[in-house]
């Protein structure tokens, strides 16, 4: 009498949250990355039907790991997935749009209210001994205008955020938008309006270096830069030059260009700038949400069914 079949492998490039992990080794064989470098990604994804993806893949995975079927974005943006050399190689491409919006546009909105506050310069003054921060000129968001850069899902949640706090809400997006309370605006319109300027664009070809140097020279100098999307999407010597010259009056950014950010970095130097280490999505819940999902995404392409999240071959630019 022959055993029971061997359980599928999934691979993962990272550690996913506990619930899911738990979740995925029910009905499959699941091996970790050591790191995060392609030759450890390769080496766990050896011999695996499924790969879920927390990392950036180096653009030759697909021919070092035959036998693929699926790979799964463990988040949103597919810039991090080899993307035409997975549907050429005819592998399943999902990802899991949904599940970190919440967390993204909360971080927007903790972001805008850092700079118009300060709260980060107040901490660090007061532990300092340095009562007299508490006169330094801070505002109120209600009342000004947010530009949206893209308007996806992350885009609509933190428009509905901000209108809830009485900021006015205008939008550049290459679809248009047609909403009430929301203005649709050229790009360059939205950049000289907006007092603040959050991106939501994805990463490519198109959008790399869309806010370049002509781009921040129509934002106002008392304006700020929220960047919780792609880093690559800001050229980041423009911006500094903006910022270090008091051509704009902050930013506040999750994501570079290089990953992680390098200690001596020049955003490390600038007191108007808030930075974080690309963790806007990463709270509790939304890691929870992303690895179910995620794990979701998997049973269902080994179990030969369909998935609203499939990405088509046109989505590869």
């Amino acid at each position: 009498m022959s055993g029971a079949a061997p359980l599928p492998v999934v691979a993962l490039t990272g550690p996913m949250h506990p619930q899911a992990t738990a979740a995925l080794a029910g009905f499959a064989a699941v091996r970790i990355a050591d790191s995060p470098s392609s030759d450890d990604i390769v080496r766990a994804a050896q011999g695996a039907t499924a790969l879920i993806v927390r990392h950036k893949l180096a653009d030759d995975l697909v021919e070092r790991v035959p036998g693929l079927r699926i790979i799964v974005r463990h988040g949103t943006g597919l810039d991090f997935i080899p993307l035409r050399h997975a549907l050429a190689a005819g592998i399943r491409v999902a990802n899991v749009p949904e599940a970190n919006v919440r967390s993204v546009a909360e971080h927007v909105i903790a972001a805008l209210f850092l700079l118009a506050r300060r709260l980060d310069r107040q901490d660090r003054q007061v532990r300092a001994g340095n009562w007299a921060v508490r006169d330094e000129p801070r505002f109120e968001l209600a009342g000004r205008t947010l530009g949206l850069v893209g308007y996806g899902r992350i885009g609509r949640r933190v428009a509905a955020l901000a209108a809830a706090l009485g900021m006015r809400v205008v939008v550049a997006s290459r679809r248009g938008v047609e909403e009430e309370g929301v203005t649709s605006l050229d790009l360059d319109s939205l950049l000289a309006a907006a007092d603040f300027v959050s991106l939501h664009v994805p990463l490519t070809p198109q959008t790399t270096g869309l806010i370049d140097a002509r781009a921040l020279s129509l934002m106002k100098p008392t304006a700020y830069l929220v960047n919780a999307a792609r880093g690559a999407v800001v050229d980041e010597a423009a911006l500094l030059d903006s910022l270090r010259h008091g051509r704009l009056a902050g930013a506040a950014l999750d994501v570079f260009a290089e990953q992680p950010l390098q200690q001596d970095h020049p955003f490390t130097a600038l007191d108007n700038v808030i930075l974080t280490p690309h963790s806007a999505a990463l709270t509790e819940d939304a890691m929870l949400r992303m690895g179910l999902q995620s794990v979701e995404e998997v049973r269902r392409a080994l179990a030969g069914e369909a998935s609203e999240n499939v990405i088509a071959a046109n989505a590869a630019g």
